[in-house]
């Protein structure tokens, strides 16, 4: 994470990066900051892709994976679940109406868009698509040093 930071920081078209906690899954970050705004969007994804290389680009979601769904269970079922369970969702919510409903909630900003497809998840609906096990770091086991 922090070659990544590094690399973004050492371009030299004005990235600035900063790294926040993530409320929602524990021991997952937040990138904010300001990505060289003169550069066009196909620069600057290729220049965020080119610093994710061999640091963050595999080693993130692997590790969020290991917390957020430990058993690799269909990610969908358990969000489902979540949503079901605590009465977010009406009955007849399915699989299929999870991707307006991720649409809805704004990943980046962790904050909801009422204006796409007419309904907002909130913040427990934002909870369950994101860490719908609720895990938290206090939960998982400790990583073990190597003998």
């Amino acid at each position: 994470m922090q070659r990544f930071v590094a690399c973004l920081r050492d371009e030299p078209h004005g990235f600035t990066v900063t790294v926040e906690a993530d409320p929602l899954v524990p021991g997952a970050v937040i990138y904010r900051g300001d990505i060289a705004p003169n550069l066009p969007p196909d620069v600057r994804q290729r220049i965020v892709e080119s610093c994710q290389a061999g640091t963050t680009a595999l080693i993130e979601p692997l590790f969020i994976a290991s917390i957020v769904n430990p058993g690799n269970a269909p990610f969908d079922s358990l969000v489902l679940a979540c949503l079901h369970a605590d009465g977010l969702v009406a009955d007849g919510f399915r699989a299929d109406d999870l991707p307006a409903l991720r649409e809805a909630a704004s990943s980046q900003t962790r904050r909801v868009n009422p204006e796409i497809a007419g309904s907002s998840p909130g913040a427990a609906g934002v909870s369950c698509l994101v860490n719908p096990l609720r895990i938290d770091l206090a939960a998982t086991p400790e990583a073990s040093p190597a003998p």
